[in-house]
């Protein structure tokens, strides 16, 4: 290649966005050079990470200025020595860059180019476009809190939170044979959103009470898998009342404050919390132990978007060039419910 700069969105502080140029990353013999086609915003993480309220930034395990995002999708454009694989001119998914000089990388995926390991740049099928595949990660961080949940046939499950990840939770629960599947969130257009993509009850928690709906619906019983998407922490320590006996607790949401439980909300009943990272173990566990790791559970989900099981066009509310980044964090930021996912376009 001749071109060994590349533009880079970074946050020199909270609140801030800016580009920096910076050199292209040099290739180890096993990663390759991805040229960024589309990246796109995570609504709850990265707006932690705009506002310095990430619990890694708060702890000083992350310094500014930082580069952001974890949702890219792109051409490969070189190849390390090593690689076989991946062939110049596949398009890939990956998460980002992992370092880049003199600057922390969260994740690092909103740059122009990104040097990735070859077993972390999963091939996109060919019916999908560059916006669809942004979604593997979170597709499979939905997909990852189902089976945390445990979720199985004839469950009933109530997800508090429509936003991207909990849309995609709730479709996850509904493959894995979930027989009723409740929505809950503020936002009437979110609630219809989640109806048309297999919600069974939709709860607009500002008209109505969504526990004594709950108990209405399941019969004073409560549900069998709860999973709590919107990342407040006042609402996680609610969402036990909301499970049956021996129900499960699944915490999906990003939360920026400790979570307080009260323990006679659990001890009565028994209740399970689970916490879900991400899309699970990454794959230098021992795959005895882990039955999903990380891999196979971004595999699954690329197969599962790709053969329309999981669908993630209807959840895309906003395009952006990618000069105009700072007003899609001004649109999630200002206008939520009305802003889901937000595409930014190298191209």
């Amino acid at each position: 290649m001749e071109v060994r700069a590349m533009h880079a969105v970074i946050f020199p502080e909270p609140n801030k966005v800016d580009f920096v140029d910076v050199p292209i990353p040099i290739l180890g013999e096993r990663e390759v050079l991805v040229r960024s086609q589309a990246t796109s915003i995570s609504p709850g993480t990265e707006l932690l990470v705009l506002q310095g309220k990430l619990p890694l930034i708060q702890r000083g395990e992350k310094t500014y200025p930082l580069v952001p995002g974890y949702e890219n999708c792109g051409e490969v454009v070189e190849l390390g020595s090593a690689v076989s694989t991946l062939k110049v001119g596949d398009v890939v998914f990956c998460e980002g860059n992992s370092s880049l000089p003199g600057l922390t990388s969260c994740w690092g995926g909103h740059c122009e180019y990104v040097r990735v390991p070859e077993q972390e740049a999963f091939q996109v099928p060919m019916n999908l476009t560059p916006e669809e595949a942004t979604f593997t990660c979170l597709t499979a961080t939905g997909l990852h809190a189902a089976q945390r949940g445990k979720v199985g046939v004839g469950d009933t499950v109530v997800i508090y939170g429509q936003g991207i990840l909990g849309l995609l939770a709730l479709q996850a629960a509904r493959l894995a044979g979930a027989d009723s599947l409740v929505a809950v969130d503020l936002f009437d257009g979110r609630l219809q959103l989640a109806r048309e993509l297999g919600a069974s009850e939709c709860i607009n928690a500002s008209q109505e009470d969504p526990l004594a709906r709950i108990m209405d619906l399941t019969g004073g019983q409560g549900a069998d898998v709860v999973i709590e998407a919107t990342g407040s922490a006042e609402l996680a320590a609610r969402a036990p009342l909301a499970c049956r006996d021996r129900g499960r607790l699944v915490l999906l949401g990003m939360y920026s404050q400790p979570l307080c439980f009260d323990y006679w909300d659990l001890y009565p009943r028994e209740i399970d919390i689970y916490s879900s990272r991400g899309a699970g173990p990454k794959i230098n566990v021992p795959p005895v132990y882990y039955r999903w790791t990380w891999t196979r559970s971004y595999k699954e989900s690329l197969r599962l978007i790709s053969t329309g099981r999981v669908r993630v066009a209807p959840l895309i509310t906003h395009r952006f060039p990618i000069a105009e980044i700072q007003q899609g964090y001004q649109a999630l930021l200002g206008c939520p419910s009305a802003t889901l996912k937000v595409m930014l376009h190298w191209r």
